[in-house]
């Protein structure tokens, strides 16, 4: 799972979190276009990792669920998209100090939004997010947080 793209992995996440959703619903949530959430759909059912099947009310949708082998990936998911919320707000407390206390909470909402920009493409962002690609080391973002580079 770790080593998906982060638009891959983001629908991952939304499946895990809506089990027998639709790929209209996935897109509309995650905010990427319906192509990119088919393709990863795709790229996800060959691994076995989520499967897929007609809705019986109109068998033009798809629902997308998790594969009941890997439901075990959503606790997994999760607890490490949580692991990265708390490393971030800990990098956060040690490199602003204790005179910067209040700025932790704005600062990682002016992350998370950043991340939505960069992350969820928008109209003017042709940009396909199943290709979007992070540091292969997580530590080397937390190290240029901390002013380490």
């Amino acid at each position: 799972v770790r080593d998906l793209p982060t638009g891959v992995r983001l629908v991952l996440v939304d499946v895990f979190e809506h089990p027998g959703t639709t790929i209209g619903q996935i897109a509309a949530r995650t905010g990427f276009p319906q192509s990119h959430v088919s393709s990863a759909v795709a790229r996800l059912r060959t691994a076995e990792v989520l499967i897929t099947e007609a809705d019986p009310r109109d068998r033009r949708r798809t629902l997308v669920a998790p594969s009941p082998d890997h439901r075990h990936l959503a606790a997994r998911t999760r607890r490490d998209l949580r692991r990265v919320e708390d490393l971030v707000e800990v990098s956060l407390v040690d490199r602003l100090g204790p005179d910067g206390a209040d700025y932790v909470g704005p600062v990682i909402a002016s992350l998370e939004m950043l991340a939505d920009l960069f992350v969820r493409p928008g109209p003017d962002n042709r940009g396909d997010p199943a290709e979007t690609t992070e540091a292969t080391d997580p530590d080397q973002g937390l190290a240029i947080l901390q002013g380490d580079r």
